[in-house]
């Protein structure tokens, strides 16, 4: 079965149009000017006489914002989580921070966290004896973050009791 203007009738999915971007590499240039594409939605460079350049760094293909500017959220959220562990693992190797800042973008965008409380579940987590050893990434802090706001409130919000004789005072 053959879908007519399957591609023109597709969302801008930067995941699809890197197979398309794929499949064209093959296509002699004189087909090419018969297909109906536009060839602008591609996440790569065209050019007629070399057909596709094709620099395809798929990681940085898959999200036109993958990189964010040093004064963002995001990426000081990023660094601040990096520096809490080095602080505790010194020998904590160098990570891409643009990555991190990625995972950051998403708790914000797609999870609606507050930035507020992440930087509290950040500095909770860092000095958690348990925890500090397991969130290792931004990556990590995303998965676990419920988690993590459930435990760094034990304790917090709870009325300190003398013993078991105070229970029928309540």
């Amino acid at each position: 079965m053959i879908i007519k203007n399957f591609i023109k009738h597709q969302k801008n999915n930067p995941k699809i149009n890197i197979g398309i971007a794929s499949l064209l590499i093959d296509i002699p240039e004189d087909i090419l000017e018969w297909i109906d594409i536009d060839l602008n939605r591609l996440p790569l460079e065209y050019d007629k006489l070399s057909h596709l350049n094709l620099n395809l760094n798929l990681n940085s293909n898959l999200n036109s914002n993958s990189n964010f500017n040093k004064d963002s959220i995001e990426y000081k959220c990023s660094k601040y989580l990096f520096k809490k562990i080095k602080k505790h693992t010194p020998k904590f190797r160098e990570q891409n921070l643009q990555s991190w800042a990625k995972h950051i973008d998403l708790m914000l965008r797609i999870d609606k966290r507050d930035i507020r409380k992440i930087k509290e579940i950040i500095d909770w987590c860092q000095t958690d004896d348990f925890w500090q050893s397991n969130i290792l990434s931004t990556k990590k802090l995303r998965e676990q973050y419920d988690q993590l706001s459930i435990k760094s409130k034990i304790g917090k919000n709870e009325p300190k009791q003398n013993g078991i004789e105070d229970w029928g005072n309540e």
